[in-house]
């Protein structure tokens, strides 16, 4: 009987080690992409990945990056380094079924971090010369 009750505290140890393994190696599933062909290719199925762009743009480097789904829209999340300002960031909730310029460009954007904060300062200052 003894051995029966060790062999069965054996076997569901090993079951639990194997599920927490299961779900450890499957939570990070981030792609990391070496072209923007990568990134939309995952953006457009809203699949978790980054891709690392060094100066788009004049900048020092972008880091583009899906976070994932929530309530139906797509997290994306745009870091970038700019001169005399620093690294920013922005995180968007966005349409992914748009494609990713078309997304970017929605007007019912909803974005939120330092770089929206910084982007916005800009167009309001620009708005009182035009």
């Amino acid at each position: 009987m003894g051995k029966i009750i060790w062999f069965s505290i054996i076997i569901l140890i090993l079951i639990v080690v194997g599920v927490s393994l299961f779900f450890l190696l499957k939570a990070d599933k981030r792609v990391t992409c070496e072209t923007p062909e990568c990134f939309e290719e995952n953006f457009n199925k809203c699949k978790p990945a980054i891709w690392n762009s060094a100066n788009v743009s004049g900048y020092g480097y972008s880091t583009f990056e899906v976070l994932g789904k929530e309530n139906g829209l797509c997290n994306l999340r745009y870091i970038v380094s700019i001169p005399q300002t620093g690294e920013l960031e922005q995180t968007c909730k966005v349409d992914n079924s748009l494609g990713l310029e078309n997304a970017m460009t929605d007007p019912n954007l909803e974005c939120k971090g330092s770089l929206y904060d910084y982007t916005q300062k800009i167009k309001n200052s620009v708005k009182g010369f035009v």
